[in-house]
């Protein structure tokens, strides 16, 4: 009952035998810009176009008009003549493919097409979409509200269900008139199962689509994802698609449990291909009080290579982002701050400001990783280590997409990290070389006179986040609590702090730090006590 697959780009085959060819793709380029000039299509889809057009696919009429006049596209891209077949077929399709090459249409379209052909009854929804971020969520939601401009009110309802809004209000607008596509994050999906009334809503469900399975899997979201196929119909009563841009065994089981045993497999990718190939990758270990004056360094070196620069940085956890963010903007560098502990509202003007503008930079946790298509982006900086080499990988992605920009990557590691380096040494990684003991002192300096301007509640949870970030990595780090609380109380030493922030209780006994020496713990009345 195993699907088999065949090399890259060459097509796909069921187990039954029966081959699935990709779309032909007309005679090449012939020099022509194969986009309609209303086009909305990024760099980064642009370099993986065909010459295979919208208006020979059998959809609805409706849909090419949207395709061709909302959207400007004139032809599919790579994984959409590969995927698009497949997919239109009445199989369930397993689509290896990368984010940014128009994957999203890819699964949009025949959904449309299924659920338009296989109506359903007044207050069922037809299609489904479950996707790992808020972002990734919304931005589906506007392609599939784009797709379904020239049709009725019926099929033009779109609704997005993610965490951090108002459960609520999703509530009453599933009652008010169910949507013909929800587009939901995993969590929130389950609340509306559970307490929404969704349950009895997705009994006629047409099209269950998985959009960046790897990363659904990735940030644990395999116990949601089993609780909400409790409420769907099995394989075999509705299609699904699996879009994944990697498929690690997590991804093999999730296939098995989802979809039907005759899956259709499409390789977009190809199995040879280098990933980021086009795109510098550098390193740097040192100190660990030495790294912001190397990030300055870089986001200097960025702003003179390039009158466009456009970097983005990455960081561990949201707090980490939050202090960052502050320093540097005391330091004079305008940043962009994204993270998972701002509003929804205020994240979508931030990604908005950030894909329009160059010129700029910004600080970001894994929220950017995947999924967020921002042309331009002249680098990547990776300020410690990533959680694995896969994250690695996809935070580099973010840089060299399309044809137009030349990409470049940075790791910047603190010296006890640099056993990180191992999980990533198949990879053309060169190193740099560091700043002189003099041009960090000097920076340090500047930094020590912006530290003072912080906000001292900033500083006091980027510590709790750096202890919470390394105490999951003590075994790579070959730590013990010990050296975990030393190591971070040497990091706050070095911001000209006296010493380290007191914690609450609860917080120490979470992180099973309780008893540790070198720890300040709020005792009775707010008055700090020393463990140890």
């Amino acid at each position: 009952g195993r699907s088999r697959k065949r090399g890259g780009s060459n097509g796909v085959e069921r187990e039954n035998g029966k081959h699935f060819k990709p779309l032909q793709n007309g005679n090449g380029h012939n020099g022509h810009n194969p986009v309609h000039h209303n086009s909305r299509t990024s760099a980064t889809t642009l370099a993986h176009m065909t010459q295979v057009k919208f208006d020979d696919l059998p959809v609805h009429v409706n849909t090419k008009r949207a395709i061709r006049e909302v959207m400007g596209y004139e032809f599919c891209t790579e994984v959409q003549s590969q995927a698009l077949p497949v997919c239109l077929g009445e199989a369930d399709a397993v689509v290896k493919a990368k984010t940014g090459t128009g994957k999203t249409i890819a699964f949009l379209v025949p959904a449309i097409e299924k659920a338009l052909k296989s109506p359903v009854d007044r207050g069922q929804i037809p299609i489904l979409a479950i996707s790992p971020t808020r972002e990734l969520a919304q931005q589906i939601a506007e392609e599939a509200s784009a797709l379904t401009r020239f049709y009725g009110a019926g099929v033009s309802r779109i609704q997005c269900v993610v965490g951090g809004t108002n459960v609520k209000s999703d509530i009453r607008k599933l009652r008010d008139r169910a949507p013909f596509v929800l587009v939901a994050t995993p969590g929130r999906l389950n609340d509306l199962f559970q307490n929404g009334g969704l349950d009895s809503m997705v009994r006629q469900l047409r099209v269950l689509i998985f959009d960046e399975a790897d990363q659904l899997l990735d940030m644990g979201f395999r116990p949601a994802i089993t609780e909400a196929l409790r409420y769907l119909p099995p394989p075999g009563q509705r299609q699904s698609y699996l879009f994944s841009a990697t498929f690690p065994n997590q991804v093999e089981k999730l296939t098995k449990d989802a979809l039907s045993k005759n899956h259709v497999v499409v390789d977009t990718v190809g199995e040879e291909e280098q990933t980021n190939a086009h795109v510098s990758q550098h390193s740097l270990v040192c100190e660990h009080s030495a790294m912001p004056a190397h990030l300055w360094k870089y986001l200097q070196q960025a702003k003179q290579e390039n009158k466009d620069w456009k970097v983005i940085v990455f960081f561990p956890t949201a707090r980490v982002v939050q202090y960052y963010s502050e320093l540097f903007q005391k330091l004079g560098l305008p940043v962009i701050e994204m993270h998972s502990r701002k509003s929804q509202g205020v994240r979508n003007r931030m990604a908005e400001v950030f894909r329009n503008e160059t010129g700029c930079c910004m600080f970001t946790s894994d929220v950017s990783a995947r999924g967020m298509d921002y042309p331009g982006v002249t680098m990547v900086i990776q300020f410690n280590m990533p959680p694995d080499a896969a994250q690695y990988v996809h935070r580099l992605g973010r840089t060299g997409r399309g044809t137009a920009t030349e990409g470049k990557g940075i790791l910047l590691l603190a010296d006890f990290e640099r056993a990180f380096l191992n999980k990533v040494r198949d990879l053309p990684i060169q190193p740099l070389d560091r700043l002189s003991h003099v041009e960090v002192a000097d920076f340090d300096e500047s930094l020590l006179r912006a530290v003072k301007k912080m906000n001292n509640l900033t500083l006091v949870m980027a510590y709790q986040a750096w202890l919470g970030f390394y105490n999951s990595n003590l075994k790579l780090l070959r730590w013990s609590k010990e050296d975990l609380v030393a190591e971070a109380n040497d990091w706050f030493a070095s911001l000209g702090q006296s010493e380290p922030p007191a914690l609450l209780a609860k917080t120490v006994g979470k992180m099973g730090l309780k008893g540790v020496p070198g720890l300040r713990v709020e005792g009775k009345g707010g008055v700090p006590r020393r463990e140890g």
